[in-house]
């Protein structure tokens, strides 16, 4: 592995699918059978039921003529093993394969999660086409007393010719194409501690990958991650490289 100390709090590989809803089985129905086909692994099942909220404004003036209406939205499956720190999240035109702490390297978590389990979720057969994969990595990490978040991310501001200045927090969400078909978002958050605390630092780099004619999943994954992993390379200092190095 290319770092063995990283700041990863989270690594993902999702694929999203646009789902035949006239002609796909319930989606209750296979999520059963892919939790059944995983638990012999040690994967314990959380089932999720989502609500959407929706506001919805009439003509009148009066309080009446605001009405908020409560929805349930898609329901997904979270499928844990504690013994790995890997995570599959199942619902409606999506998979997800999530790794915490410790991430093992792209390689390894390739070969462990997605290689092995996603011809389990193909072999459902549910009726969709594939649209897109994502690969997002989330670092999170604290700075030292004497650091501030430019030593680690070269992309944050510095103001240079104001003298005096402190970083007082940070958030900003930058939007990359990269041609034929990946869309690349850098976001990122430097969050002041209180006295006596440590600054915090999260960076997400996140890669989606649309799909192309003949593009499988794992050649869309690869492409992402590729683009995630070389965002990641382009703001990250010669300091926060050696530190994980």
């Amino acid at each position: 592995m290319e770092f063995q100390n990283h700041y990863l709090r989270e690594a993902l590989c999702a694929f999203r699918y646009e789902v035949d809803a006239a002609n796909a089985e319930p989606a209750l129905e296979y999520f059963h059978r892919f939790y059944t086909a995983l638990k012999q692994d040690g994967f314990t099942s959380h089932e999720q039921q989502p609500f959407e909220l929706t506001i919805r404004v009439g003509n009148g003036s009066e309080a009446e003529a605001i009405t908020p209406e409560l929805s349930k939205g898609h329901p997904s499956l979270v499928l844990c093993n504690e013994a790995t720190g890997y995570a599959i999240i199942i619902g409606i035109g999506v998979v997800s394969f999530n790794c915490l702490k410790p991430y093992p390297g792209w390689e390894v978590f390739l070969a462990e999660l997605v290689h092995r389990y996603l011809p389990v979720y193909k072999a459902l057969n549910i009726k969709q086409e594939l649209r897109a994969a994502q690969m997002a990595y989330i670092n999170d990490f604290d700075l030292d007393a004497d650091e501030v978040a430019h030593d680690y991310l070269l992309h944050l501001p510095q103001l240079a010719e104001l003298a005096g200045a402190v970083g007082a927090g940070h958030a900003s969400q930058s939007h990359f194409h990269l041609p034929p078909a990946t869309t690349v978002t850098l976001q990122t958050n430097v969050l002041i501690g209180q006295p006596g605390t440590l600054d915090r630092v999260v960076l997400e780099c996140n890669a989606i990958t649309t799909a192309a004619d003949a593009a499988d999943e794992l050649m869309l994954a690869t492409t992402a991650h590729a683009a995630a992993r070389a965002a990641f390379m382009s703001v990250a200092s010669a300091k926060f490289k050696e530190s994980i190095a």
